[in-house]
């Protein structure tokens, strides 16, 4: 017996939507880009959410590294990818779903039809102010030493980032 694709939902269907929220990934901006671009989507309503990075990613190494510190009682080296001196305003994933519920909620939404909007947090912090608050948040202080950049961070650095290690004592 053939299986039978499910039938697809368009919004021919639905009567169309005022408004799509694209969200896009901050390493896939192109696909996005190019996703959008295509014939198929110049009728439809769309705005870009454009997010910087994320609070939790860019937290991540940070702490897992004091979690384990508070378990263990060790020092381990911590691997972080932002810069010593690169600030970025991260953003919280739930603050960029209150933009997009705001803008699908509002009646008018034509001034944001193909609009694209970077989305930042409200305060920049570098990578030595994130060592700086695990430092006072464990009263401890780290000892730093760089590492070289491996394959896989290479594509980051080219965005003004920097893989450091922070080895700690």
């Amino acid at each position: 017996m053939e299986k039978k694709a499910p039938p697809v939902v368009t919004t021919e269907t639905l009567g169309g939507p005022k408004l799509v929220i694209v969200i896009r990934i901050p390493f896939h901006p192109k696909a996005v880009k190019n996703l959008l671009s295509q014939p198929e989507f110049k009728d439809l309503q769309w705005t870009s959410l454009q997010p910087n990075f994320f609070t939790a990613s860019y937290l991540a190494s940070a702490v897992d590294w004091i979690k384990e510190y508070q378990k263990t009682g060790k020092q381990e080296t911590l691997a972080m990818i932002p810069a010593a001196d690169a600030a970025v305003a991260m953003i919280d994933p739930n603050n960029v779903g209150n933009i997009g519920a705001h803008l699908l909620a509002i009646e008018g939404p034509t001034p944001h039809i193909h609009a694209k909007y970077v989305l930042s947090g409200p305060e920049d912090i570098t990578g030595e102010e994130i060592i700086e608050l695990a430092e006072q948040y464990l009263s401890v202080k780290t000892k730093k030493q760089n590492s070289r950049l491996q394959a896989g961070s290479r594509t980051c650095s080219r965005r003004g980032c920097i893989l450091k290690r922070y080895n700690h004592r």
